[in-house]
């Protein structure tokens, strides 16, 4: 990138040992990045956003809803941003009920967001018609564009995020469909959630962007605001895995670093055919709000479960 300086931090993450089989899964991954924004482009889309670091990718399909997503995450100081690219989905699928892509599709997302648990409501400050919906909730905000001529929409959603704010704003109106617009080439993404680049992995950033998200006051008065799982990946089924009809559960021990990013990744108990390895590879794509304790965040392990089912 021209003109521009990005730096990585290092980081090793510790032999993954499997208990049962005393097998062991050397990594060393980038963990960490400066916040620098830029536009970014979804090549095969032809859509370019704008996001603090290179984002990492999910992808998911719904047959019965006819409908596939590109899923882009990238985190930067306390906030999370997230992208959706939704399209029809081809081929034949077995369903009770099958429904169609279309702009029927984008309205019943649009209500599913305003039914759903987390209190999002249309947003006042921003205008919203047929072909685009603009949504708030007390953490979150939300902009669905409909994009009639190649029947496809696409949602920014900014979690743990302040209405109004300067890069919100900018982010949220980052969206552009033009040809000729350019940016970085995304291609696979980022293999792992990128922190915010520290000194040290020990050393708190700054508190939470948004004043507003969920409290839990402890009997120290406390203010202790959880860990928040903003986008969790599945982990892929290997063809070996299959053909040898192994199925069950990886459990893993995941460290959700202070800045952001995902840290040391150890395995509690795994399974053959590649599918632990799988497992790890999607526990490092997860995008999260770190915990906080009297607004400085912390880093926390936690037990993270993938099940491998052959259906």
């Amino acid at each position: 990138m021209k003109g521009r300086l990005q730096l990585y931090r290092f980081g090793t993450i510790s032999a993954l040992i499997l208990a049962f089989v005393g097998c062991a899964y050397p990594q060393a991954i980038e963990n960490s990045a400066v916040v620098n924004w830029q536009n970014y482009r979804d090549k095969e889309s032809k859509v370019v956003f704008s996001m603090p670091k290179m984002p990492i990718l999910i992808t998911e399909a719904d047959g019965c809803l006819s409908q596939t997503t590109k899923i882009y995450g990238s985190y930067a100081k306390g906030t999370a941003y997230v992208v959706r690219i939704t399209k029809k989905l081809s081929g034949t699928w077995f369903c009770q009920e099958k429904k169609e892509f279309g702009r029927e599709s984008f309205e019943n997302r649009a209500a599913e967001l305003k039914q759903g648990k987390s209190g999002f409501r249309e947003d006042e400050n921003r205008k919203s018609g047929p072909d685009e919906i603009n949504l708030i909730a007390p953490d979150k905000i939300i902009r669905l564009v409909f994009d009639s001529r190649n029947d496809r929409w696409f949602e920014l959603e900014a979690v743990n995020a302040d209405a109004g704010k300067p890069v919100v704003d900018k982010f949220l109106a980052s969206l552009s469909t033009d040809k000729k617009a350019r940016g970085v080439e995304i291609g696979e993404g980022s293999p792992v959630t990128l922190g915010d680049f520290t000194e040290t992995e020990s050393v708190a950033v700054s508190p939470p962007v948004n004043k507003t998200a969920p409290e839990l006051k402890t009997a120290n008065d406390e203010t202790m605001v959880p860990l928040k799982i903003v986008l969790k990946s599945r982990a892929n089924y290997t063809d070996a895995a299959r053909t040898s009809k192994v199925q069950g559960r990886v459990q893993l021990r995941v460290t959700f670093a202070a800045n952001g990013g995902i840290t040391d990744v150890s395995v509690i108990s795994g399974l053959a055919e590649g599918l632990t390895e799988q497992a790890i590879a999607a526990a490092r794509k997860i995008l999260f709000i770190p915990p906080s304790r009297n607004g400085i965040k912390y880093s926390v392990t936690k037990p993270v479960e993938y099940s491998f089912t052959i259906y």
